[in-house]
Formats: C-alpha cells, sequence, structure tokens
C-alpha cells in the first residue's frame, strides 16, 4: 500500500494499483516501511496510464498527487468536484 491522499484533517487515504481502501487512516496507523515493494507511479495511475488524484478539496495544496508531481488534473480525477489545478 502507498499513500495516496492526506487530507486537510491530517488523515489518510491508502492504496495500491488494485484497490483504494476507503477508510481513512491517522498517521498513527500506519508505519512507513523503508522497502518499495510498490512504484506510487504505477500504483496510482489509471488503466491508460493517467495520473490520477482523489482529492476532495481544490486540489489547492501540494496534499494533491498531481499538483504534487507539477501535472494538471484530468478527466480521471475526483470526477465533478471543482478543482484549482485544472
Amino acid at each position: 500500500m502507498v499513500v495516496l491522499e492526506c487530507n486537510d484533517d491530517g488523515l489518510y487515504k491508502l492504496g495500491n494499483q488494485f484497490v483504494t481502501i476507503t477508510e481513512l487512516f491517522s498517521r498513527n496507523q500506519f508505519t512507513v516501511c523503508e522497502t518499495k515493494f510498490l512504484d506510487i507511479d504505477i500504483s496510482t495511475t489509471g488503466g491508460q496510464g493517467y495520473k490520477r488524484c482523489h482529492c476532495k478539496t481544490k486540489c489547492g495544496n501540494r496534499k494533491c498527487l498531481c499538483k504534487a508531481a507539477g501535472i494538471l488534473c484530468n478527466s480521471k480525477c475526483h470526477s465533478s468536484l471543482s478543482c484549482s489545478n485544472k
């Protein structure tokens, strides 16, 4: 599992290339593993190789995976929510 998103409340969304866990976790509920078993780029891409975020806010800070990677949000991101990173 990799951290997919950290929301404004400090809760983390975890997932991999197959599933995103719907439950949010606080930082003390998981540990960081130094060994890389998964490539975060593989874990956060869609079916056609698109990077995407799952933000619930307007993607205005670097907690947004797309904004942190220096790319614009696309149609594969957060459905129809408003976004400042388009």
